[in-house]
């Protein structure tokens, strides 16, 4: 008779391990899900802030599309010196833009770091 008795089961155990794994999963997922919120809105933010310079970066970038084109087929030195600076001055003038951007991108970054640990 003892060969015949009752066996374990291991069903049990076997759900309780899925059980814990789709939890953890799950959690893992939710963590994933707030971690992206975040990244969206800050996203969101910051192009919503950056918006004009993105305007001037693109319309300086139409206006350097003429000298740039002129300046490859200038054979002229004194006109290509000349179509250097001004392509030059408008790319320091993007660069600028640029630092202006990350200036806002770092301060919003702060401020949502800021706002999740006091929440």
């Amino acid at each position: 008779m003892k060969l015949l008795g009752k066996r374990k089961s291991k069903s049990g155990e076997v759900s309780n391990v899925v059980a814990r794994v789709l939890n953890d999963t799950n959690a893992g997922l939710e963590r994933f899900n707030e971690g992206m919120h975040c990244f969206n809105e800050k996203n969101r933010i910051i192009n919503e802030k950056t918006k004009p310079l993105n305007e001037q970066i693109h319309a300086i970038r139409m206006k350097m599309i003429e000298p740039e084109v002129k300046l490859k087929y200038e054979s002229d030195p004194e006109k290509r010196k000349v179509l250097n600076v001004l392509i030059e001055t408008m790319e320091k003038d993007i660069r600028i833009i640029e630092s202006q951007k990350d200036e806002i991108k770092m301060a919003i970054e702060i401020d949502i770091a800021r706002r999740r640990i006091n929440e």
